[in-house]
């Protein structure tokens, strides 16, 4: 569809005639779905096809009306409307979920904010993705905070990692539910280490150490590890190694009384884990954004063990 300017009523009548259009190419009824609106923040420069390809596959598994928001200066306000696709398992009928594409200067987005609130789907939640770093240095974008019911962003990309947990920090205790991508990334480690926490207090008081083994620099994914780990078991001494290898945590050794617990990530992208002389692998959670934003879209609360971490993250 062609570009026009950020006019509301315009572009939501041309999704209505989006969609009239495509019914007549289809001999059965269109499956036209909407669980949320899903509000995704492209930094100045970004590759526009690759976040609009990201949003595709969200759409299949999470049926949204996507707003595709790209700050770059000096542009004036325009959007245009879209639709994607997926068969279902019988091979002929599809389900379709909508888009609408919004370029903006970030400088205008507080003038923005309204236009983008009429956007959205009636009466379902907003989850707001920003993407990239600059929602850690700029705060243009916090005029879209309040759109939302849930924010995502990812400290990993953040330059100060320290400032972005901060920041973060700052928005719990304002009230602003967010999840974060580096926590996210933690979920296949947190699964392999709970029979830890499962055993209760007592056993968890025998955890003498922990030695986290990283790669690259220590960012906020191996600040949160630490943090959780200090509040399950408090007496824990827990030290960072570094190692070769890809950037982030690559293992985990853990000491409890005369026992240890050895996991490490395999190039192959299964864990080894070893406990005294057992050995066995398990798969290790995908951690594109793809499947990292797709298990933050599948949580229908908050996720208290993290909003918790922030609550105390200068304990």
């Amino acid at each position: 569809m062609p570009e026009t300017t950020l006019d509301p009523d315009k572009l939501l009548a041309e999704l209505h005639d989006l969609w009239g259009d495509l019914a007549r190419g289809h001999s059965e009824p269109l499956l036209r779905a909407c669980a949320m609106t899903l509000l995704i923040v492209c930094d100045d420069g970004e590759d526009i096809l690759a976040v609009r390809r990201i949003a595709g596959a969200l759409m299949r598994d999470h049926p949204s009306r996507t707003i595709l928001l790209q700050t770059l200066s000096g542009a004036p306000p325009r959007a245009h409307v879209f639709s994607e696709c997926r068969d279902l398992s019988d091979g002929r009928r599809q389900i379709y979920s909508e888009g609408i594409v919004v370029t903006a200067d970030p400088a205008t987005l507080s003038d923005v904010a309204p236009a983008l609130r009429a956007l959205g789907a009636p009466d379902l939640p907003v989850m707001l993705w920003y993407r990239g770093p600059a929602v850690f240095v700029s705060r243009a974008l916090d005029s879209l905070l309040p759109l939302a019911q849930k924010v995502m962003v990812d400290s990993g990309t953040a330059l100060d990692p320290q400032g972005a947990i901060v920041l973060l920090t700052q928005w719990r205790r304002q009230g602003i539910h967010v999840a974060d991508l580096a926590w996210t990334r933690l979920t296949g480690w947190r699964e392999a280490l709970a029979h830890a926490f499962d055993a209760g207090p007592s056993e968890r008081a025998r955890i003498g150490s922990m030695k986290i083994r990283v790669a690259g620099a220590s960012g906020t994914g191996v600040w949160y590890l630490k943090r959780w780990m200090e509040r399950a078991a408090p007496a824990t001494q827990v030290a960072l190694e570094t190692v070769s290898g890809e950037r982030g945590v690559r293992g985990i050794a853990l000491s409890c009384g005369p026992s240890e617990l050895s996991i490490d990530l395999a190039d192959d992208g299964f864990l080894e884990i070893r406990a005294g002389a057992q050995r066995w692998r398990s798969p290790f959670p995908e951690t594109t954004e793809i499947a990292l934003l797709s298990e933050e879209l599948s949580i229908g609360g908050i996720d208290q063990v993290f909003e918790d971490l922030l609550e105390h993250a200068e304990g």
